[in-house]
């Protein structure tokens, strides 16, 4: 009898376990092939107090960790037309759709580190290879890089170690 009921108990956890594994499976491969929500569901699924806006404390995983990012202007809010500009990612779910040795345009450079919108950048909002360059691209050694000087910098981009790939 005793030797019954251990068989049935065994039986019974080695189902419990299969099935669970099962549905533990299910739920990563739909988790894999699950498309990332539009703007809208977004905003419609964590705007609280439906305002649209997404405050930090109502955004939740991946918009939360890069919020700071997403907040084109600083406002301490989303707005449904920053949920639309972030950028997507390739098929393989890698990057952001961006390849390798893409330089975005001179005004969108201007339009993104000028963060008084004075049309020209100091130092201080010079970023990367554009900050360590600053002084070759400043043509006119006024302290600022205008518009018309990122239009004359090569198309080919600068290396991170402060060298112009011409310079070797």
């Amino acid at each position: 009898m005793k030797k019954q009921m251990y068989i049935k108990t065994i039986a019974f956890g080695l189902l419990t376990f299969f099935f669970s594994q099962s549905g533990i499976s299910q739920e990563t491969r739909k988790m894999e092939n699950k498309e990332r929500p539009t703007p809208e569901k977004i905003m419609e699924k964590m705007d609280a107090n439906k305002d649209a806006m997404l405050t930090e404390d109502e955004a939740k995983g991946p918009l939360k960790k890069h919020f700071a990012k997403i907040d084109a202007n600083k406002d301490g809010s989303l707005s449904m037309e920053e949920l639309k500009a972030i950028p997507k990612r390739d098929k393989k779910g890698r990057g952001h759709g961006k390849r390798k040795g893409n330089q975005p345009s001179p005004e969108k450079i201007m339009e993104k580190l000028d963060a008084n919108k004075d049309a020209k950048l100091s130092k201080d909002e010079a970023k990367g290879p554009l900050s360590k360059n600053f002084d070759k691209i400043d043509t006119d050694e006024d302290g600022y890089l205008t518009l018309e000087e990122l239009k004359k910098v090569p198309k080919r981009n600068f290396k991170g170690k402060g060298k112009h790939k011409s310079d070797r």
